[in-house]
């Protein structure tokens, strides 16, 4: 159970335990239903609070994923994209060099590690043959990455 869920049990048995004794002290039926309905219409309160702030909270949190999602979808095209550019004119420059370090940095502020180590596969496999990638290219995208 949830923390909210049993937060609604323990009024409900707080209300019942707690106001028997008043409905028994009450002997005019029309006295006791009204004391009855305006509690039960306090824990229905209570409890449509708890489930709307618990709806919420969902809500912030779908809203808060799928902005990442859209963040990284964003990242992961703009890094397809530089190695698009690279495939395309079958040699790496200076600035292709540049854009591939930029996105191997925002990855790792963004992507999970595996999608950050297959970016640095695909990156060095050109390097190696494309041909135009020096060796310490390489070596200073892995030590980002690690």
């Amino acid at each position: 159970m949830k923390r909210q869920e049993i937060g609604i049990l323990i009024i409900g048995l707080a209300a019942f335990l707690g106001f028997t004794p008043i409905f028994q002290a009450l002997n005019s039926t029309i006295s006791s239903e009204m004391v009855g309905a305006a509690f039960s219409a306090i824990f229905i309160l209570v409890t449509t609070k708890l489930l709307i702030s618990h709806q919420s909270d969902l809500d912030e949190k779908g809203k808060r994923s799928e902005h990442i999602f859209a963040k990284r979808l964003d990242l992961y095209r703009t890094c397809t994209d530089a190695i698009i550019t690279i495939i395309d004119s079958s040699q790496i420059s200076a600035r292709d060099m540049s854009s591939v370090r930029k996105c191997l940095v925002e990855l790792e502020a963004m992507a999970p590690d595996k999608v950050i180590r297959s970016y640095l596969d695909i990156v060095t496999e050109l390097s190696s043959s494309i041909g135009a990638g020096t060796l310490q290219e390489s070596e200073v995208l892995a030590r980002v990455v690690n």
